[in-house]
């Protein structure tokens, strides 16, 4: 028993070294979110409070060297917190972003970008592939998501 555990210990080991090889060559999460230009401070109307329709998103690098960034809808909730796990470039006005929310919820958003504004077109759950967001729809409600744009 003891040798079919270690086994699967060098086994899983090698998996993850011959994974990180790979992802090595691979453009870190900040270079492909500064690329796409989405760090700074975003919001549907940048001259309004943040609110229910106005939420504000401010995407950051830390002192860690992580990706994060906040989501704020107005003084009665919380700020939703997000942290950046990974980023792909799908096409040039395209990104794939894996989440997590609130140090606990893990999710995919796929973020487009046209005319110097953002706008979230997917957002699926890790966990049980649960879409929230499908073509820009926002499915609880049936409202597009809105267009961002990016604050002075």
């Amino acid at each position: 028993m003891q040798r079919i555990e270690m086994l699967r210990k060098i086994i899983f080991t090698m998996a993850v070294s011959i994974a990180s090889l790979g992802a090595a060559d691979a453009q870190s999460a900040g270079s492909v979110l500064e690329d796409f230009g989405f760090f700074g401070r975003w919001a549907p109307d940048c001259s309004k409070p943040p609110g229910p329709d106005n939420s504000t998103r401010q995407t950051m690098v830390t002192s860690a060297d992580e990706v994060r960034w906040t989501e704020d809808t107005g003084s009665r909730a919380s700020r939703n917190r997000y942290r950046v796990i990974e980023a792909e470039r799908l096409a040039p006005d395209k990104i794939r972003v894996r989440i997590e929310l609130n140090g606990a919820i893990l999710e995919d958003l796929v973020v487009v970008k046209e005319g110097g504004k953002v706008r979230t077109m997917s957002n699926k759950m890790i966990e049980n592939g649960q879409y929230l967001v499908a073509d820009g729809i926002i499915l609880s409600i049936g409202r597009p998501t809105p267009w961002m744009t990016k604050c002075r």
